[in-house]
């Protein structure tokens, strides 16, 4: 029998406190096992529902007001693994990469990127801004930009003082030259000066969770 995957269907706080316990006792599994899960990952609120077992689990989060949806595990949009990137200029046709990890392309057209995520992890007592950009057909390739290793000499006159304005500036060139891009809601959230905690993640895994749930959402916002 299938096994699905109970996504939040749209971003919102998750009381990971409230709706752990239930959801827990629906599936027999280790109360703090579903704590972790949650706290890592709230927007991926479940992996490996029995379907047998999805009405119990809409139940317990209708209880909460929590919406969610079930998709099957293979339905689920996989990200590919990130590609580093540390030179790029955001030019009227598309991102130049000039150093890169391969098997990036020279060139990435506007027109082909798909997803713009954006988060803030703490990596070994330093923060580190990350940005993914999701492109090509199926979400087939995905390029990493992590503040501190990025240059950021594109800006010219330009350039601020702190990776977080550097980035802002990068985003913003990426907003104006790729207006059918999909941006995440914490990546908007960034732009529009929320505090750093409203983007923050756990971890590189977490940040990785939310754009893939993303990568779900938006498409079919769009749709």
């Amino acid at each position: 029998m299938e096994n699905y995957t109970v996504l939040l269907s749209r971003e919102i706080p998750v009381p990971v406190t409230e709706i752990a316990a239930p959801l827990a006792e629906v599936l027999g599994r280790a109360p703090v096992e579903v704590t972790r899960g949650l706290r890592q990952s709230p927007w991926v609120i479940l992996r490996d529902v029995p379907a047998i077992k999805l009405d119990e689990v809409f139940a317990a989060l209708a209880a909460a007001n929590i919406p969610a949806k079930a998709v099957p595990e293979a339905w689920l949009p996989r990200l590919p693994p990130a590609l580093s990137v540390r030179i790029a200029d955001p030019l009227p046709k598309g991102l130049f990469l000039q150093a890169a990890e391969p098997p990036a392309p020279p060139v990435l057209p506007w027109r082909d990127l798909e997803i713009v995520s954006m988060g803030l992890v703490n990596l070994g007592g330093e923060e580190h801004y990350l940005i993914d950009l999701v492109t090509g057909e199926e979400y087939s390739l995905r390029l990493r930009i992590d503040g501190i290793d990025f240059s950021h000499d594109w800006l010219g006159a330009r350039m601020a003082s702190s990776t977080r304005e550097n980035l802002k500036r990068f985003l913003i060139d990426v907003r104006e030259r790729a207006p059918n891009a999909r941006f995440t809601g914490k990546t908007m959230g960034f732009l529009g000066g929320e505090m750093s905690a409203a983007f923050r993640f756990p971890s590189v895994a977490g940040f990785e969770d939310y754009t893939q749930w993303s990568l779900e959402a938006l498409t079919e916002e769009e749709e």
